[in-house]
């Protein structure tokens, strides 16, 4: 029972707003800033912080986010459900989060907020509009 109820607290801390920690710099600050493929993550489970990847997606809804975990690679959502053992939903895009530097974490709901552009260098590039 006590697995059970540490994995829905786990489950229940990504349902949670997210907050920006320590010496993070303000959402606003992070707008046109371009981030390149693979983007390391980090998500928080009972057993501790996990390390996964973000290889694949954009923000704009042309690509679809993928989330490698492991050598597992699915979108956020169930790679989140994977990593902390849980079967009930979650919010991939909370759980998953961006340090660029200790004591700096960004969830990819506020990266995406925040306009960040995602690049991956394996495709080509965009048409000029």
């Amino acid at each position: 029972a006590t697995s059970r109820k540490a994995a829905e607290a786990a489950g229940a801390a990504c349902s949670k707003p997210a907050r920006i920690e320590g010496d993070a710099l303000p959402l606003w600050m992070l707008h046109g800033l371009r981030l390149q493929l693979p983007l390391p993550l980090q998500i928080e489970t009972s057993q501790g912080t996990k390390e996964g990847q973000l290889v694949s997606g954009d923000f704009d809804g042309g690509a679809k986010l993928q989330v490698q975990f492991g050598e597992i690679v699915a979108a956020p959502s169930k790679a989140a459900k994977l990593a902390r053992g849980v079967e009930s939903e979650l919010n991939g895009l909370r759980c998953w989060k961006w340090s660029p530097s200790p004591g700096e974490l960004y969830t990819l709901l506020q990266l995406r907020a925040a306009g960040v552009t995602l690049e991956d260098p394996t495709s080509p590039p965009a048409p000029a509009s």
